[in-house]
């Protein structure tokens, strides 16, 4: 009803909802706490999952590239 609420304001009947987004927006944990539906809740935690796969990822990448460069400094050069 113009004018801004927090994210987690419980709606009455006959509010009116204008949803203001940004295109670097990300989901947060602490939604997954307010979420109502079981579907968002769902969505959410695939998010998240998903998420942190990437991170595991990219660390396992990270710690096999070291390992790498380690053994190849441990070679001993061949004229």
């Amino acid at each position: 009803n113009d004018k801004q609420v927090p994210p987690f304001y419980e709606l009455q009947n006959g509010d009116r909802v204008n949803i203001v987004t940004a295109e670097d927006a990300v989901p947060q944990r602490e939604w997954l706490a307010c979420a109502f539906l079981r579907s968002t809740r769902n969505r959410l935690s695939a998010h998240f999952r998903k998420q942190t796969k990437e991170k595991d990822r990219a660390v396992d990448l990270a710690a096999a590239l070291a390992t790498a460069a380690t053994a190849a400094a441990a070679l001993p050069l061949v004229h």
